[in-house]
């Protein structure tokens, strides 16, 4: 979708979106957008709702993860470089959350992803990613 058509349906930013950064175990959750570029799950946020609740409705739109992650959470991040995402000025929430078990997730795509996979953060480091995800996660985790 081009910056024209991006702002014609959603309107000029900054928008609110919550991201969910899955990880543990030498792992990390990522979806895969139809760009083929792979992402945290994250989205934008509704009206009304609590952040955290939104990274947790993304992550199980778009994975399906079996587990209410809420007892996981350590901590939340701000990506509001407006110079990240070329479509638009985004403040992303990161919501981090450190599963010991993510090894043994199995995840299934959902919503807007065309795929979910937990990923060795070695070889999920080397992966082209959405938007700062890559730069993001190499700071935390990397």
């Amino acid at each position: 979708m081009t910056d024209a058509a991006y702002e014609k349906q959603w309107g000029k930013g900054p928008h609110l979106t919550a991201d969910a950064l899955v990880y543990g175990d030498n792992k990390i959750l990522l979806i895969q957008r139809p760009s083929g570029i792979w992402a945290m799950p994250g989205g934008f946020v509704n009206a009304g709702e609590f952040l955290l609740d939104a990274a947790l409705r993304e992550l199980a739109e778009e994975t399906h993860f079996p587990v209410d992650l809420r007892n996981s959470f350590v901590q939340t991040h701000i990506m509001d470089d407006s110079k990240r995402d070329p479509r638009s000025h985004m403040v992303s929430v990161v919501h981090e959350f450190w599963y010991v078990k993510l090894g043994n997730v199995i995840v299934k795509p959902g919503d807007d992803a065309i795929d979910a996979k937990v990923w060795d953060l070695t070889e999920a480091l080397k992966l082209k990613m959405f938007a700062g995800h890559d730069v993001f996660i190499k700071k935390l985790l990397g």
